[in-house]
């Protein structure tokens, strides 16, 4: 099972704010692992969008779990997503997104499987932090 961790969005928009991007994640490259994978914000506005990112050192295929919770003060959500993915060597490829109110707070989960091995992409991405 995957650990769940809480991102408060307001450490989430100052992140954005100082880059675009609040982290991503070296992964062990064996037997076709992707390069990194990545959790992403973007802040426009009011809403807050959070993006599972994977880029391959080649042609991947695999399956992939994003889910995310949600709470403010306009209500909450969960969301899940998933599925089998084809990524291109080198090519930044987006696995699931989600739009949130950046009021909100969000437990996000992101994983990949490739074969047998599953990689936890939250904790590679918290392990920057």
């Amino acid at each position: 099972m995957i650990d769940r961790k809480l991102f408060a969005i307001p450490a989430l928009i100052g992140l954005a704010l100082a880059g675009g991007s609040f982290a991503y994640a070296q992964t062990t490259t064996t037997n076709a692992l992707p390069q990194f994978c990545e959790l992403r914000t973007t802040v426009n506005g009011s809403m807050q969008a959070i993006e599972g990112i994977v880029t391959p050192d080649v042609k991947t295929d695999g399956a992939y779990r994003f889910s995310v919770r949600s709470s403010g003060p306009s209500g909450s959500s969960n969301i899940s997503q998933g599925g089998y993915f084809t990524a291109l060597a080198g090519q930044p490829t987006t696995l699931g997104q989600v739009q949130l109110n950046a009021s909100a707070k969000a437990l996000v989960e992101f994983a990949i499987t490739l074969g047998d091995k599953t990689i936890d992409c939250t904790q590679q991405t918290l392990a920057l932090r």
